[in-house]
């Protein structure tokens, strides 16, 4: 373990996360720096690490892995500074997480009452529309501003959202009928530890989603071409040392490797087109239907079943 002046410690990664493969055998991408660089790689400074991708399941990582010596210097700040002006965020979307809840409702043979959980709870939305839903709605959110922001704005009730990490979190086995990670397992050191707690407390039969970014978003490929022209070895995939703070980058195989050795399946899985940043606005028609013919859009949403 190395520390380094930016307040990281840095752990290197014998293994793959999601498959469990020796990371000595996978394949360099390029790299990262712990500053944005913009469209001029050329011109980043601070500390630069390797990013990886395995040769077995496709995770995209870091390798070593940055770890802040304070968590809260990443999530601890309020949610209007967390989330810029720019996405909207916290305009009212009456269909936000609407589409992820039918296909668990078709997938679990829905009845009214059946619990859910949403690990990373942010600001809420989720947990609105999981109520909306019929569902019964738990959370778990580490960040107390956004805890507290979901309790006061959007009337979660403090009882059904507890303030812990998903490792520090307590939750009966086989409680939950339908438990998410939407747009968390980016973010956490080990995806498959905080997906094998989750299964604990996910009843036979229920169903485990993640909604994760893809290493075959159609844009950050056309970003990687672009630094590669300009003779660097950049890359685009991950952030691990600014906003957002993602770790990892996930593929169907690598899900597929998770629930193989984890008494899961994978039910269903698509890709969404999601933002398009960086494309001009002409030509975003264009790239959407490419991305949804190809498979090449920004996030991957996978739905497991639990096996028994």
């Amino acid at each position: 373990m190395q520390t380094t002046p930016t307040g990281y410690q840095f752990e290197e990664q014998a293994h793959c996360d999601m498959c469990g493969r020796e990371t000595s055998n996978a394949k360099v991408l390029g790299h990262r720096a712990s500053k944005t660089t913009g469209y001029f790689p050329r011109r980043a400074r601070g500390v630069i690490i390797p990013v990886l991708q395995c040769n077995h399941c496709g995770l995209v990582y870091c390798d070593p892995l940055p770890l802040p010596l304070d968590i809260g210097q990443h999530y601890n700040v309020e949610p209007a500074d967390y989330w810029p002006e720019t996405l909207n965020y916290f305009k009212e979307n009456p269909t936000y997480f609407d589409y992820e809840n039918s296909v668990a409702k078709r997938l679990l043979n829905f009845q009214d009452g059946m619990k859910s959980l949403d690990i990373g709870s942010g600001i809420g939305k989720a947990l609105v529309s999981m109520r909306r839903a019929g569902f019964e709605p738990y959370g778990i959110e580490p960040s107390e501003k956004f805890r507290k922001f979901c309790v006061e704005k959007n009337q979660i009730p403090e009882s059904c959202l507890q303030a812990a990490s998903v490792e520090t979190a307590q939750y009966p086995d086989g409680f939950f009928d339908f438990i998410t990670f939407g747009a968390v397992l980016e973010h956490v050191y080990h995806p498959a530890q905080c997906l094998s707690i989750a299964l604990k407390w996910l009843r036979p039969g229920g169903i485990l989603h993640a909604e994760v970014p893809s290493p075959h978003w159609l844009v950050a490929r056309l970003i990687n071409l672009f630094y590669r022209l300009q003779g660097t070895t950049f890359v685009t995939n991950v952030s691990p040392m600014h906003v957002p703070y993602h770790l990892y980058e996930f593929t169907v195989p690598s899900f597929q490797e998770f629930a193989a050795r984890s008494g899961c399946e994978i039910a269903h899985h698509e890709f969404f087109v999601c933002a398009q940043y960086h494309i001009p606005k002409f030509l975003q028609g264009l790239t959407a239907k490419i991305m949804k013919r190809t498979n090449t859009g920004m996030q991957l949403s996978v739905f497991m079943r639990k096996s028994g």
